[in-house]
């Protein structure tokens, strides 16, 4: 007859408490549970941006529009803050291009997740890639 230790019961239940917080985390943060949103291209202050929802929009020039993820490629926090130079995350202040959502320093190593941006007219349409 086998027996299992406690330690045994532990280590198995922290590796499956792992894997489950794990893939809960990426299953909520993935491209196909973002949206979409509409907004209007004056709501964009030009060579700034914005953040709704789950999506960050700039305009690093006059009429030249851009969409992200909101969500930090690191641990999935949601960015919270776009100013001329930078998209902040406040998790672990990785910062991001806000000309192009590359990754400029901290945690994250990897840019935002493009994402699809239509116009038409006013009116700005984004949702995941």
């Amino acid at each position: 007859m086998s027996t299992m230790s406690r330690r045994d019961v532990f280590k198995g239940a922290g590796v499956i408490g792992t894997a489950a917080a794990t893939g809960a985390g990426l299953a909520a943060c993935s491209s196909q549970d973002l949206g979409e949103i509409e907004l209007n291209a004056a709501d964009v202050p030009e060579g700034s941006g914005v953040i709704k929802d789950n999506f960050v929009v700039v305009q690093p020039e006059k009429g030249q529009f851009k969409a992200f993820s909101a969500v930090c490629p690191h641990q999935g926090c949601l960015v919270n803050q776009v100013d001329e130079e930078k998209i902040v995350c406040p998790c672990h202040t990785s910062h991001f291009s806000s000309k192009d959502g590359s990754f400029i320093s901290g945690a994250a190593q990897q840019g935002l997740e493009e994402a699809q941006l239509t116009q038409d007219g006013d009116k700005l349409h984004v949702s995941a890639k």
